[in-house]
This record gives C-alpha cells, sequence and structure tokens, in this order.
C-alpha cells in the first residue's frame, strides 16, 4: 500500500476503499493474506475491504 494512501486512511478515518485487482501483474507480488496482516499492524484493517477474486462488495451510504 502506498504512504498516500494510508496516510488518507488516517487523516480520515470514516473513509472506506476496497483493495482491488489483487491478480493483475503489477500488484500480485502482495497476496490478500499479507495485505491484511499489514493493515492490521498498521490499525487500518476495519476500513479496507479485501474481496476474492469474484466477490463483490456493497455498502449502504
Amino acid at each position: 500500500m502506498r504512504v498516500m494512501r494510508s496516510k488518507l486512511l488516517r487523516y480520515a478515518p470514516y473513509t472506506k476503499a476496497v483493495a482491488a485487482h489483487m491478480e493483475a501483474n503489477n500488484h500480485c507480488l502482495v497476496k490478500r493474506e499479507e495485505l491484511s496482516s499489514r493493515l492490521t499492524a498498521e490499525d487500518l484493517r476495519a476500513q479496507i475491504e479485501i474481496p476474492q477474486d469474484g466477490e463483490w462488495v456493497e455498502w449502504n451510504a
């Protein structure tokens, strides 16, 4: 996760994000489990959805 995105999530804790395209060639070096662990360590996991391939994410605004 890039620092800029991490800063945004810290600055605006009400913000939600989705980690998408995890299977893309430029992202495939980071596994979902690794991303989840890092987000948990940074206390940001609750703000990020990490769907499985083909999974839909829905939010009620």
